[in-house]
């Protein structure tokens, strides 16, 4: 029954918050939902203790604390004029519907199942980008919608072909949750979505990339072309970094490129490894977009992220061909570089704020540098499921 209340109780939010008239009690109403979401979650990654449950775990976590700065995000851009009261009715809705399409994702056994799940999460992402008032945020979701529509029909085709063609499959599958993800070729309109969106918005529409990566480590792809995407992915994105962006669209490109990283470590059989950095990625980018980019410590977690992961593919790297350390070390020295020079000088300093960037920042260092052995275990074990 756990697993069909993680799926069944977003879109039953959902429902609810579409006939919730005021905006103050439907953002505590996500806030309690989310809040909720995530008991439920802790109770099946207690049960289970599988890839799976550890990435409703993650989202379920991510989406909770996301959801608490609607309190402070929504009531601004409400201010501002960004969102309007109709507005902000479907941002909720299409949160809790987006989440609820990551856990159907991420739990259901099929292919199908999960490519279904994937086409209702992005007309949710759509949705929730789409939600904030102007013509930008309206071709965000335009793009968003687009790009990912040509991803899931190429995803689509590997699926259909996994059993016929094996390798043209691997490559349809790679191009094609490659562009759900964000990833290169078809990655533009994740910069746009997280720029345009509503800002707790932007976080829970990156959510989206864990779901293809987790479906990269269960399927027979061959090695050489996860290795080869993943260092297509990281080097454009690293330099990338170096034009003057705003700072959402670099923690989007910041992302896009060490999820090269993570495709990258697939590649090379160091499936502990890919599980622990998408997700120490994971939140680190909801870090430093829960703290609107002005938290130096959020910061300094993503921009020496790629550092800590280059340290922990050297091994494999040299063991399958010592020459992709130069590509890899190239492109992550270049990614920190640039992060490290747009580092911000503030700290997050109001009560709503800190909490969960500490909570999160605190996860971080636990996994990166503490690793207590049963949290190890709970890694390896998740890499063999």
């Amino acid at each position: 029954m756990i697993p069909v209340i993680v799926v069944a109780l977003p879109f039953v939010s959902a429902a609810v918050l579409s006939v919730v008239a005021s905006w103050r009690i439907a953002t505590w109403f996500n806030a309690g939902s989310a809040s909720l979401q995530f008991v439920v979650a802790c109770a099946l990654a207690w049960q289970l203790r599988t890839a799976a449950a550890h990435l409703v775990l993650l989202t379920a976590f991510v989406a909770m604390t996301t959801s608490w700065f609607g309190r402070r995000d929504i009531a601004v851009s409400l201010a501002a004029r960004s969102l309007n009261r109709q507005r902000i009715r479907r941002y909720h809705i299409g949160f809790q519907a987006l989440i609820g399409a990551i856990q159907a994702a991420a739990l259901a056994d099929d292919l199908m199942l999960t490519w279904i799940a994937l086409v209702i999460a992005v007309a949710a992402a759509a949705a929730v980008t789409g939600a904030a008032r102007g013509a930008a945020a309206a071709a965000a979701a335009s793009c968003l919608v687009q790009h990912c529509a040509i991803g899931l029909l190429l995803a689509l085709l590997g699926t259909l072909l996994l059993d016929l063609a094996p390798i043209s499959a691997g490559v349809f599958l790679l191009l094609g949750y490659g562009t759900v993800a964000g990833l290169v070729p078809l990655h533009s309109w994740l910069a746009d979505a997280v720029a345009e969106g509503v800002a707790p918005g932007a976080v829970i529409v990156m959510l989206l990339a864990n779901v293809p990566l987790m479906l990269f480590m269960r399927l027979h792809i061959v090695p050489k072309l996860l290795i080869g995407f993943g260092l297509v992915s990281l080097l454009p994105c690293a330099i990338a970094l170096f034009a003057r962006l705003d700072r959402r669209r670099t923690v989007a490109l910041a992302g896009m490129a060490q999820l090269g990283m993570v495709v990258f470590a697939i590649g090379l059989g160091a499936k502990p490894v890919a599980w622990l950095h998408m997700t120490l990625l994971t939140l680190a980018r909801s870090m430093v977009l829960q703290s609107q980019g002005e938290d130096t410590i959020a910061w300094l977690a993503l921009a020496l992220l790629p550092l800590y992961a280059l340290y922990l593919l050297a091994s494999p790297t040299v063991a399958v061909a010592p020459w992709l350390l130069v590509p890899l070390a190239i492109s992550v020295l270049l990614t920190v570089w640039a992060l490290l020079e747009r580092r911000p000088g503030g700290m997050a300093a109001d009560w709503v704020a800190a909490p969960p960037i500490w909570l999160q920042l605190a996860l971080v260092m636990l996994l990166a540098f503490a690793m207590p052995a049963p949290v190890a275990a709970w890694f390896r074990g998740v890499a063999a499921g």
